[in-house]
């Protein structure tokens, strides 16, 4: 699966520039500080978001995210857009699902067999509650365009999302992640490491809720310790504090699919119409294209000393 074309907005040192025409073998030529490695940079922040397979993710590696806005200006647009290789199976893989998800328009879903090249947009945002995320704006089968200092997609549109409905996205999973870490918590706190089971069952009952949050801060939040306390502060026996530890971590996974599952206030645009939620075939095909491995040796700059000087 090799790379048709990129076009960058308001990242790092560019402004506006991007690649046509990419072949097998792409060859980046210019001065010190002209901007060839934050080309490449680019590229690999379109393809480490596709690795998590979300429409809406954080930033993928640890840097800071408004140093990736030209000038530090976080207000300003930043929108990479990647046009890809449309393999056969995957272009099968799609129309498939598509079919099952929208027989009505089977004319239009037919069309995309003709087409060979798959067109992703990814926008980032800075926000002073959620820190920096990213997120896919369009998504189309077909191509890449540039106008002036825009970017699109054209061909099939398969998504459109807008800042606030990503905002949304990205604030669902953060809440999930945050559940998923209570889960962690109670894993470990099942394990003995944290508090051993013997340990509870010898102090009285009355005191048991009060120990929890000195053996487990850090790992769990206070309303997690609260419920937790509640349950083992009655239990009689290793294995009643185990089934307590167990159906916490139980309603834990429910309140996860739940949030998973909750709709947007806004509307996304989907193929078959407005949806308020993530359609399955938009985070299978962000999985698809994810999954391909790519290589990337970036550069180490180091600082010289007296001898190299």
């Amino acid at each position: 699966m090799g790379i048709r074309s990129v076009q960058i907005r308001g990242f790092r040192s560019i402004a506006a520039s991007g690649l046509d025409k990419c072949g097998a073998l792409n060859i980046l030529i210019g001065k010190n500080n002209a901007g060839k490695s934050n080309v490449l940079a680019a590229i690999e922040l379109v393809l480490l978001h596709l690795k998590q397979g979300r429409v809406a993710g954080g930033w993928p590696v640890a840097r800071r995210p408004k140093g990736e806005f030209i000038d530090g200006n976080e207000k300003a647009p930043l929108r990479v857009g990647v046009e890809f290789d449309l393999p056969a199976d995957i272009n099968d893989g799609l129309r498939a699902r598509l079919t099952k998800e929208a027989p009505h328009l089977e004319r239009s879903i037919e069309q995309i067999k003709m087409h060979d090249t798959f067109a992703f947009i990814l926008a980032a945002v800075l926000d002073d509650d959620l820190g920096g995320f990213l997120f896919i704006e369009q998504m189309s089968v077909g191509k890449l365009t540039s106008k002036g200092e825009d970017i699109a997609t054209d061909g099939i549109r398969l998504l459109s999302v807008t800042k606030p409905v990503g905002l949304e996205l990205y604030g669902n999973l953060m809440s999930a992640r945050a559940l998923e870490s209570d889960i962690e918590g109670l894993r470990e706190f099942l394990s003995g490491h944290l508090l051993p089971p013997d340990f509870i069952l010898q102090q009285p009952k009355e005191r048991r809720a009060a120990l929890l949050p000195q053996y487990t801060s850090g790992r769990l939040r206070p309303e997690v310790v609260r419920l937790l306390g509640q349950r083992v502060a009655s239990a009689t026996s290793k294995e009643e504090i185990e089934s307590a530890v167990n159906q916490q971590i139980a309603e834990i996974l429910d309140k996860i699919q739940a949030v998973e599952k909750r709709e947007t206030e806004g509307t996304l645009s989907a193929f078959a119409g407005d949806s308020k939620s993530s359609p399955a075939y938009a985070e299978w095909l962000i999985g698809q294209f994810g999954a391909v491995p790519f290589l990337h040796i970036k550069e180490r700059k180091e600082e010289i000393g007296r001898e190299e000087a």
